[in-house]
């Protein structure tokens, strides 16, 4: 093997393949970038088996072949070369790196034995904005319970409701949901996602140079297509459940604030709730306030009087600080609406005006 291309073309590939790389596996190719050079292109090649990555390479084609590089170690040398035209050649058990006034020897395992990336029997593609599949993924992915015991909650839930896809997570003590418009003709078929895969699809589309991207699924995996990269992840087979249940119709309580408020008050709060990261919020119809409060024993305690459109009965009721400051950063609005159920019942966010993103977060047992 031995191709021609630039540091910035092979840094971009190998920090692609690196993430979805295997670490400490039993079998050692699969710690390895597969390069797969022949006439119809220059990829590189990595998997886990839980999801798989190939990304093609503009370069200049000497001579076909392929060779298996360490992960680590490849993403290593290659970021600390300078910029410019690189040589990357064979020789014998070794891959050589030849760059401006200088040369690396990289050894390399026999590639034999690494997995062939599975591709779909799938022939219909279905083409969405890319950004809209970025933005459904990073809105709920912080959702997705860290716990293995229920798969399906382990995971992000995908769905086709009329001309939106809609995204879910939960750990069972809340809930995000987002809607993106896009019609992937996918009525009927529901995706869970594995968390870790999710979150590495996320960052193959970030880094892909393309504003579409073309996914096809089947009942046991998701391919996805967008610009170089290619990339493909087993999906769970499980139910996620009907979370829609849990949604209340009816709310004792509304309030309307700025969003860099509430955000504000909580980052002060997070310094006196320690580690227990228990806060109180109240509301006051009259004087139009929420209140949040935070205190230990150890710290001290805080109470902030944030000013807000406040309607229905006061309420006052407790919740993990951690599940209420996650979501802001995905409401993308300038004010949020907050409805409140009582004192045992879940809170409902919202951007203000904002259909697209709902999350759902239950308070905390006095």
């Amino acid at each position: 093997m031995k191709i021609e291309c630039t540091q910035e073309n092979l840094a971009h590939a190998v920090a692609i393949a690196d993430k979805m790389a295997g670490r400490k596996e039993s079998l050692p190719v699969l710690s390895c970038i597969l390069f797969d050079a022949k006439k119809e292109g220059v990829s590189l090649i990595s998997t886990n088996l839980e999801t798989g990555v190939e990304v093609s390479i503009s370069c200049n084609l000497k001579n076909e072949g392929k060779a298996a590089v360490p992960s680590q170690i490849l993403s290593q040398t290659v970021k600390a070369l300078p910029k410019g035209n690189l040589v990357v050649e064979s020789v014998g058990e070794n891959v050589r790196i030849i760059s401006k006034g200088g040369s690396v020897l990289l050894k390399t395992i026999p590639h034999d034995e690494f997995p062939v990336i599975p591709k779909t029997t799938q022939p219909k593609k279905h083409r969405m904005e890319k950004q809209a599949l970025i933005g459904g993924l990073e809105s709920v992915l912080f959702a997705v319970s860290p716990s293995l015991v229920r798969p399906e909650l382990a995971s992000v839930y995908v769905y086709q409701d009329g001309g939106s896809m809609i995204f879910v997570a939960t750990d069972s003590f809340r809930l995000a949901e987002k809607r993106v418009a896009a019609r992937l003709d996918m009525e009927g078929a529901e995706l869970l996602i594995p968390a870790k895969n999710a979150a590495d699809l996320l960052f193959a589309l970030t880094q892909a140079p393309s504003d579409t991207a073309d996914v096809v699924f089947e009942d046991s995996q998701l391919s996805v297509s967008a610009g170089d990269t290619f990339f493909v992840s087993r999906l769970v087979d499980a139910t996620f459940p009907n979370y829609k249940e849990i949604i209340p119709s009816k709310f004792g309580g509304e309030v309307t604030l700025l969003r860099g408020d509430i955000d504000a008050s909580l980052k002060r709060a997070r310094i006196f709730t320690h580690t227990e990261q228990i806060v109180e919020l109240e509301t006051d119809p009259k004087k139009g306030l929420l209140s949040v409060r935070a205190s230990h024993g150890d710290v001290g305690e805080m109470n902030d009087d944030i000013t807000a459109a406040v309607e229905g009965s006061p309420i006052k009721i407790r919740f993990n600080l951690s599940y209420l400051s996650d979501a802001l950063p995905f409401v993308k609005t300038d004010s949020i609406f907050m409805q409140f159920g009582g004192e045992n019942s879940p809170l409902i966010i919202r951007g203000m005006g904002d259909q697209s993103f709902l999350y759902l977060v239950m308070p905390l047992n006095r």
